[in-house]
């Protein structure tokens, strides 16, 4: 019995991690199933406000004006060769505004995946902003897409009291959670200085490098713990 034990363990260990592991809640990983249709599973696209779109990053230069590094190209170079990382974030955007246009996103770039990150503007713990979320949640559901939603960082109590709304949205619609809020807060330079991952305005919302850096991660760690790549 020892023997076949030992057996089974070296067995485990030989086969090395998977670049994604099976949900918890599950016997497979989560999009072990899921029909992709027409959509490229290797493009993820990333739709939300300044704080996808980059701002406080030191590659910013304005609104609208550019692609800049934010977390989505950071988010790409941690993932596998081929898979692609599309900014659609907009300066100034709401959930409201997100829920306007994802239907275009979706039809532009046929994602495999939707990253949704909103709330920094919204800024109130209403209804009505999960309402929109879900709206944007289930436009990608209905094009055959994956979305994952994020919690948000921040010195803000207002967008703070938003991510347990967020959390319990995921949970209604069986979506995955890339937790943004607890990286920061778990951070051990967060921990001292919230200005070492947060860039200096007086909003206290946009990350700077180091944060995008945290942010990309906790992109990453809900992607390929959750799904196949």
């Amino acid at each position: 019995m020892r023997r076949l034990l030992l057996v089974a363990v070296i067995g485990i260990l030989l086969a090395g991690p998977s670049c994604g592991r099976k949900s918890p809640t599950s016997t497979s990983y989560w999009n072990e199933n899921w029909d992709f249709g027409t959509n490229n599973p290797n493009v993820f696209v990333a739709l939300g406000d300044s704080v996808t779109e980059g701002a406080g990053d030191s590659t910013f230069d304005g609104c609208f004006i550019g692609e800049f590094e934010g977390y989505p190209r950071r988010l790409q170079a941690k993932l596998p060769s081929g898979k692609r990382v599309i900014n659609e974030g907009r300066c100034g955007e709401g959930a409201m505004h997100g829920a306007q246009r994802v239907n275009s996103v979706l039809a532009q770039y046929k994602p495999g995946y939707l990253l949704i990150l909103y709330g920094y503007n919204d800024r109130c713990a209403c209804q009505n902003i999960m309402d929109q979320l879900r709206i944007i949640i289930r436009a990608a559901k209905a094009n055959k897409t994956i979305p994952i939603i994020g919690t948000m960082n921040g010195d803000n109590p207002d967008v703070e009291s938003m991510n347990p709304m967020i959390r319990n949205l995921a949970r209604e619609e069986g979506i995955i959670v890339a937790d943004i809020f607890q990286a920061f807060e778990s951070d051990s330079r967060y921990q001292q200085d919230h200005s070492a991952l947060l860039y200096g305005d007086s909003l206290g919302l946009h990350p700077n490098d180091a944060g995008y850096e945290v942010m990309a991660q906790a992109w990453y760690d809900a992607i390929v713990g959750n799904f196949r790549l």
